[in-house]
């Protein structure tokens, strides 16, 4: 897994990456999921799903919370300078991002939505901030809250 993270800590600051980065910020990326959420609920039509993209925004983001106070795993970056002060597993990022893309999966936008949401994964790795793991830790974790809300809202919207 290693050499994974090197490779992608080698394209850190290199064009594309280096001005994503910027983006993917603590309160400038909370601003970047709003609009990604209100993007994913015009593009959703199935009844019920749009509320399914923000119950499962918020709830992701809660037990993202809950995780990290859980497991206390220490971020890659500790004892740097820029590195976020809260623990590193699961991304909150990558779980953030990866439940807002899977609540638009059917449509003709989810393959844009899925790879805004790698992209914000990698960075998270790329930038020194999380592990591998620790990404895919968020990736499935919003996979998982988003089809569990997708599941529930249709069942009680066809009831």
């Amino acid at each position: 897994m290693s050499s994974i993270e090197d490779f992608l800590h080698s394209i850190a600051y290199r064009n594309l990456f280096s001005y994503f980065n910027h983006f993917m910020a603590e309160p400038l990326f909370y601003v970047v999921v709003v609009v990604f959420a209100l993007l994913a609920v015009l593009v959703v039509k199935k009844k019920g799903t749009k509320a399914a993209v923000i119950a499962s925004l918020l709830l992701t983001g809660v037990l993202v919370l809950l995780l990290k106070s859980l497991y206390a795993e220490p971020r890659p970056c500790v004892g740097l300078s820029y590195c976020e002060p809260d623990f590193g597993f699961p991304s909150g990022h990558a779980a953030l991002s990866f439940a807002v893309a899977f609540n638009t999966f059917g449509t003709n936008y989810f393959y844009y939505f899925i790879a805004f949401a790698v992209l914000v994964a990698l960075s998270r790795v790329i930038s020194g901030l999380h592990t591998f793991p620790q990404i895919v830790a968020g990736m499935i974790l919003g996979f998982i809250v988003s089809t569990t809300v997708n599941l529930v809202v249709q069942k009680i919207v066809s009831k």
